[in-house]
């Protein structure tokens, strides 16, 4: 269906798009972000986005109250992980390849400095971190070396003033343009924040090749993933926004121990005048339609969930361990909603004393007190959860949406 979207194309500003597919999510109770949103395709550049109704304060308002990489050890961006760390150093080497160690670094959406530290230890002295999560900001202070700073792409105004008129020489957006609901916004604030002649380098998930690492059904849709790239249309944007493409990379990054994910990273160098891309938008392929659509359909297949179903029926009391995307994807559309969820429970303290359907969520701990079958809800780390459980030396009733789905 063409529809006239209510989020004009983050790229080229089209607003007549194609529905791809429409998802549900149950989020926590004070979480601002929509509860439902059109996934559809620009019937001009192509380009993938959520149609989504939020606007930029409430996404920021998300990532400075609830961000789920402001715990260390169990969130990404820290290096924290064998698994994290591997990826980080990736982007530290094609990094050092292209900028000197005098050069003055911004890493924009830096959760807990995992880049900047690397990039530190190898003698990079100029680094600065921005965030909108103070609890980041507040970490990354402790490591010797690195400037943090409060705030994000839309901020006017930083505590500190002289970051207000400080330009770099390279800018770092790692894993958070797919977030951004205003691009061309953002891109205002980069060219701002850039030196003339200055690198920027940006790495997404590459939406072309979704369909070659699967996961959990829609694994890939979630509420704060709104923008779905592939390298056509990044270096399209880039190009429009006067920046020369240098390098690109297509890839695939470590994001648990035993998945990977599909990425991809372009550096571009900022001139004076931006480049005409009328002929390359005709010129595009569909090619990052057709992955998504296959996403998808093999989503769509895969979505049957008996013990759930089960559960639902025996209305047996259940703790949900996972308070992450996955479970608000079942809760929105699963008969996950019709269970007897009694707590939810999730090793990330920002979202423990949170409620989720006015069901209140609490540490693990919660389990020693409370004699409940346990469905671990995560796609990443449910082998994990389960150890957790097993380590607490507990037994439970323990159910896995995760395996009725792959």
């Amino acid at each position: 269906m063409i529809v006239n979207s209510q989020r004009k194309c983050p790229i080229c500003g089209y607003k007549l798009a194609k529905i791809l597919h429409s998802i549900n999510f149950v989020l926590p109770d004070d979480v601002r972000l929509p509860r439902y949103y059109d996934l559809v395709a620009c019937c001009n550049c192509k380009f993938v986005y959520a149609d989504t109704l939020a606007s930029q304060n409430d996404y920021d308002a998300y990532y400075e109250y609830m961000s789920k990489y402001t715990e260390p050890g169990i969130s990404s961006g820290g290096g924290e992980t064998a698994w994290d760390k591997n990826r980080l150093l990736r982007v530290a080497n094609d990094l050092g390849r292209y900028i000197d160690k005098q050069a003055s670094v911004l890493d924009v959406g830096c959760a807990n400095g995992g880049l900047l530290t690397i990039l530190y230890e190898r003698g990079y002295k100029n680094l600065t971190g921005l965030d909108k999560s103070i609890f980041c900001v507040n970490h990354i202070k402790n490591i010797n070396g690195i400037r943090a700073i409060h705030g994000g792409l839309f901020d006017l105004e930083f505590k500190e003033e002289a970051f207000s008129n400080e330009k770099f020489d390279v800018v770092i957006l790692s894993h958070v343009l797919e977030h951004v609901l205003d691009i061309q916004l953002a891109f205002d604030f980069l060219d701002k924040k850039l030196q003339q002649n200055g690198l920027l380098y940006i790495e997404t998930p590459d939406a072309s090749n979704y369909h070659e690492f699967p996961n959990v059904p829609f694994y890939y849709l979630d509420s704060e993933h709104i923008n779905h790239f592939d390298l056509a249309r990044l270096t399209l944007l880039l190009q429009s926004r006067g920046y020369n493409i240098e390098v690109f990379i297509q890839k695939a990054i470590e994001v648990s121990e035993n998945s990977l994910y599909p990425a991809i990273s372009v550096m571009g160098r900022k001139s004076e005048i931006a480049a005409e891309v009328k002929d390359e938008v005709n010129q595009l392929s569909e090619d990052i339609i057709i992955s998504i659509i296959q996403h998808i359909k093999q989503s769509t297949h895969l979505q049957h969930f008996n013990i759930i179903d089960s559960l639902a029926d025996s209305q047996e009391q259940l703790v949900v361990f996972g308070v992450g995307s996955y479970t608000s994807r079942l809760l929105g559309s699963s008969r996950l909603n019709e269970c007897n969820i009694v707590a939810f429970i999730d090793n990330d303290t920002v979202k423990q004393g949170t409620t989720v359907m006015g069901i209140h969520v609490y540490s693990p701990e919660y389990l020693r007190k409370n004699d409940c079958s346990v469905l671990v809800c995560s796609a990443l780390h449910a082998d994990k959860m389960v150890k957790q459980i097993a380590d607490m030396n507990i037994k439970r009733n323990i159910y896995f949406p995760i395996l009725e789905g792959i």
